[in-house]
């Protein structure tokens, strides 16, 4: 669909539902449901519902959903402040984590440049790593996380026996917007689904019991 495609989709998805008995909405106020209606589809098909299992990876019609969003990329790194510990910075259209591979030399066993998957972890277990006088780490795999909150890197931490010159990251990258003259990034077979989700948001909206019910009915199931 066109962007103007998925917008007539809704009027006319939406109309039905309600039997034209609720109040309507402007074409930007459709835009915003419909990129408000992206972002959650994009984050349901790359964490599941509720950031339940199965994982983006586990599941061959989540991945060919987001195909066009997901981006590989080998960027090199650079020492961070502590030993073991790189960084590098995060492309500009980074929007979600799936995997990487470091490029590592170790002594401790002998690794001499070569690719190793990563651990993706939480900001907060990043301490666990890392190695001083009272906690020596050992971990062939080194581990990965972000700091959102003061910078756009991904930080790599690796044990004392271990340093990283690249990562190989994949990731999903953040969609381009949704507008008349322009569709959803995505593949045409998820813009229908697109459109459910955003006369969903739009019967929320409403805050009438009469559209909860409809609300519960139409709500997409997770595959």
């Amino acid at each position: 669909m066109t962007g103007q495609e998925m917008i007539d989709s809704f009027y006319q998805y939406y109309d039905r539902i309600t039997n034209f008995s609720a109040p309507g909405y402007e074409t930007d106020e459709v835009l915003l449901f419909l990129n408000n209606a992206q972002d959650e589809f994009i984050k349901d098909r790359a964490f599941g519902k509720g950031f339940q299992p199965p994982a983006l990876e586990d599941n061959q019609k989540r991945v060919a959903d987001l195909r066009p969003l997901i981006t590989n990329i080998t960027k090199s790194v650079a020492p961070g402040a502590s030993d073991g510990l790189h960084y590098t910075t995060g492309p500009s259209d980074y929007l979600y984590y799936i995997t990487s591979m470091a490029k590592v030399t170790r002594t401790n066993p002998t690794i001499n440049a070569e690719f190793v998957e990563c651990k993706y972890i939480k900001n907060e277990e990043q301490k666990k790593f890392l190695h001083s006088a009272v906690n020596v780490t050992h971990h062939i795999n080194p581990v990965v996380f972000s700091d959102n909150y003061f910078t756009n890197n991904l930080w790599i931490q690796a044990d004392s026996y271990t340093t990283i010159s690249h990562i190989g990251l994949s990731y999903i990258s953040q969609p381009t917007a949704i507008e008349t003259g322009a569709a959803s990034v995505l593949e045409d077979h998820t813009h229908q689904e697109i459109v459910d989700i955003a006369v969903r948001q739009a019967l929320q909206v409403q805050q009438d019991p009469r559209w909860q019910s409809q609300v519960a009915e139409q709500k997409i199931k997770d595959e």
